[in-house]
């Protein structure tokens, strides 16, 4: 469910933007019903991965990609294929790579009339804006980040609006629709969105998934609304898992106050664990070695991001803050090996902790020039300062004191 990510606020110009294109329209046809009907019938199907989903789109093959997702919705409508699988087959559009925006307008331009081809370049262009708009708080992002995000944002409403007389079961659309207006905080709007998603399925759990964090504090709710929404959730029959789902966002937005009004990092680690326990969200988990780490609580802190990093080996984030833990705490061999780990993986910190140590002969490593540049080179050119600096320390000691002919490299390097 992902809903322990950072809660973003939007901006003024966001706002405008989703009035200009008509959310709330959307919600009012929604809440009358739809009259359009799915054009492809539901057939049994080999599964498309992401993949090759996006090797379809660029290779310009709309017209199996139109029937294969088109019985995807087929399946839904006729009650084969759940609203949870319809969501995850159609994420399969979430490759925001900027060569794909031709082609996608391609695909709508051949078969305007084609449900799949409006709802996949909306997908497309809602990933785009997320990823123009990043992960920072709102004072920490520009104004050019913003407004690429605000630009996305208005195709892919525009899109949605295409999409919505297409198809007469068109959950996703609201689903989409409500995943750009939270970062309006409109309450009224979402609702509105909701009731429209409910309308077209009583029992969905999509845009319930999707609703419930609009109503964290973060984004102008509270815990108590929260609460209150599980209740009714699980009043209309949903599953016990799906329940818990719902039920961890009042752990993670717990955690959110915790973390950021009362600074009480251990309760909040608590809470993001509590979160993870009910949802078996991993993400939770990253963030409560977060907090641990935040608050000082350096062992604990290893000891969950552990946890993590078992199911998530390659994460740079987690071993990064782990290798700083176990540096803090003096287990420098586990430290070195998480940046060994992390250099192999192209990280720029990982690579500087190899050079730094190699040029100094710190951690347990020989000193070795050729090594320290081996790895402060590539350090550096991702922009990396302090291997920029140590780099040029690193040459001139190798030009000074050359290897002798014949030398063999340290084992290690």
């Amino acid at each position: 469910m992902g809903v322990c990510k950072r809660m973003l606020g939007g901006s003024q110009v966001m706002k405008r933007r989703l009035r200009d294109y008509g959310i709330l329209a959307l919600a009012s046809v929604m809440l009358a019903g739809t009259t359009g009907g799915a054009a492809h019938p539901a057939r049994a199907r080999p599964e498309l991965d992401a993949q090759q989903t996006v090797a379809m789109v660029r290779a310009g093959q709309f017209a199996v990609l139109d029937r294969y997702y088109g019985s995807v919705q087929a399946g839904y409508d006729e009650g084969s294929v759940s609203d949870e699988k319809l969501r995850a087959e159609f994420r399969h559009f979430y490759d925001a790579s900027s060569d794909l925006a031709a082609h996608y307008q391609a695909w709508v331009k051949e078969t305007p009339k084609s449900y799949v081809a409006h709802l996949a370049r909306a997908i497309y262009y809602l990933r785009v804006g997320e990823a123009s708009r990043g992960n920072r708080i709102i004072a920490d992002t520009s104004e050019t980040q913003l407004t690429g995000m605000d630009a996305a944002f208005g195709t892919a409403t525009r899109e949605l609006q295409e999409s919505l007389p297409l198809e007469s079961k068109p959950l996703l659309t609201v689903f989409y629709q409500l995943d750009i207006g939270k970062f309006e905080g409109d309450a009224a709007q979402n609702g509105q969105l909701l009731r429209a998603s409910l309308r077209i399925d009583p029992k969905n759990f999509i845009v319930r998934d999707m609703y419930v964090q609009t109503l964290m504090t973060a984004w102008g709710g509270s815990t108590e609304e929260i609460r209150a929404f599980v209740a009714a959730s699980k009043a209309a029959g949903l599953s016990a898992r799906q329940v818990n789902d719902l039920q961890s966002v009042v752990f993670s937005d717990e955690a959110w106050i915790d973390e950021v009004q009362n600074e009480n990092y251990a309760r909040a680690a608590d809470e993001y664990l509590s979160a993870a326990k009910l949802s078996g969200d991993d993400t939770c988990v990253l963030c409560a070695g977060m907090m641990l780490a935040k608050g000082g609580y350096f062992v604990r802190a290893a000891s969950v991001l552990t946890q993590y990093l078992a199911r998530h080996p390659d994460s740079v984030e987690a071993l990064e803050i782990r290798a700083d833990m176990y540096f803090k705490v003096e287990r420098i061999p586990d430290a070195t090996r998480d940046c060994r780990r992390l250099a192999d993986l192209g990280d720029a910190y990982g690579q500087y902790i190899l050079g730094l140590a190699y040029t100094f002969g710190m951690y347990g490593f020989p000193k070795d020039m050729d090594a320290a540049v081996r790895w402060l080179r590539p350090a550096a050119a991702q922009g990396f300062p302090k291997a920029s600096q140590l780099l040029s320390v690193a040459i001139a000691e190798q030009l000074a004191h050359p290897r002798p002919a014949g030398a063999t490299r340290s084992p290690a390097s």
